[in-house]
């Protein structure tokens, strides 16, 4: 391996460079392919209206310490597998997956429709199959497991894209920037099944009604009128450091109108006709967005 101490001055000469050098931008306007961001282009690329979905598993890491290989093996493929499949479903541009932790980003032509449509789903297959699947299953031999399930978070902002490192086809590029870092942060706040967005993301989609307001049914049954299915929610250690407001999801798809309000989010099709004329507006301040009690039934 050679003079350990002579290869550990080599690194401090280089990273010193590398905080001396200026640094080259370039504004791209399509996503840029990860074969594309070469190693030797020293040009790192600003992509604008990149949308982040994240999640991870709720008591994941209890496996690793129970030192049950058998047991993480099968939960890592139900878990982070199927969630790169509803990330790929939707048209995530680049999906990343470590251990039980997954994100992808969203852009292009409606990212933020993409990306919310993504993340209800995610939300729906937590609450709805994996989380109940896992507990079954694995839930006697690791206590955490018996109330797992997705945590997800979601944001948008501009990415600088570049391969650093080493040359080779073993790593993936760096996405540079708070997208990333705060769609992390909001999973790693939320609770099983949660869903959590910055204020940034529900200000893109709170025009959309089928977004903004439940359809009223609980389990697939009409039961009440149309709700706000959003709260206003604090995470002291996430939302002064980032300087938004968050906002939770309270329901995910519903079983018999999921399918048109999947199909009209995509769309951009924002009006509906079957909201209660005391509803709250949809142009009203952030504080007030997702409205005041319980919501109720679902997307």
């Amino acid at each position: 391996m050679g003079d350990i101490n002579s290869y550990l001055e080599e690194t401090r000469e280089r990273a010193e460079a590398e905080m001396s050098d200026s640094i080259e931008i370039e504004p791209v306007q399509s996503f840029p392919k990860p074969s594309a961001l070469a190693f030797r282009d020293p040009i790192w690329k600003k992509i604008d209206n990149c949308v982040v979905v994240a999640a991870d598993l709720k008591g994941s890491t209890k496996i690793s310490y129970a030192r049950q290989d058998r047991i993480g093996a099968r939960v890592y493929q139900a878990s982070s597998g199927n969630c790169a499949r509803i990330l790929d479903h939707f048209g995530a541009s680049f999906i990343d997956i470590q251990g039980d932790g997954v994100f992808g980003i969203f852009h292009g032509d409606k990212p933020w429709n993409f990306g919310i449509a993504a993340a209800f789903t995610l939300k729906s297959f937590s609450a709805m199959t994996l989380g109940p699947v896992i507990a079954e299953h694995f839930g006697e031999e690791i206590e955490e497991l018996k109330e797992t399930g997705l945590k997800i978070g979601m944001t948008d902002g501009t990415l600088l894209a570049k391969q650093i490192g080493v040359r080779g086809e073993h790593h993936e590029p760096v996405w540079a920037g708070k997208p990333v870092n705060y769609a992390t942060k909001c999973a790693q706040a939320a609770e099983s099944h949660g869903l959590l967005v910055t204020d940034r993301v529900f200000d893109r989609v709170a025009d959309n009604d089928h977004v903004r307001f439940s359809c009223g049914c609980v389990h697939g049954e009409q039961v009440g009128q149309p709700a706000p299915m959003w709260e206003v929610i604090e995470v002291p250690e996430l939302g002064e450091d980032s300087g938004c407001k968050l906002f939770a999801s309270v329901t995910g798809w519903c079983a018999h109108h999921g399918n048109d309000f999947c199909d009209r989010i995509l769309d951009g099709d924002g009006d509906r006709d079957d909201l209660p004329d005391d509803i709250a507006p949809l142009k009203i301040a952030a504080e007030e967005a997702a409205g005041e009690g319980e919501a109720g039934g679902s997307a």
